[in-house]
């Protein structure tokens, strides 16, 4: 095979701790689920999607 195409490639490792928890606040359930239905109408969902 040539060296531009390489199917099976080594990738690097990835630290455990890639992303920091510590932003991530508690948060119910309900409130929770009206930001995120929020998030959604602002990216511009169908009504029949928000609906369900």
């Amino acid at each position: 095979m040539s060296e531009e195409r390489k199917i099976k490639q080594r990738r690097a490792k990835v630290a455990k701790c890639a992303n920091v928890t510590s932003d991530i606040q508690p948060m119910a359930l309900e409130p929770a689920w009206n930001y995120f239905i929020t998030a959604k109408i602002g990216e511009g969902i169908r009504d029949r999607i928000r609906d369900d």
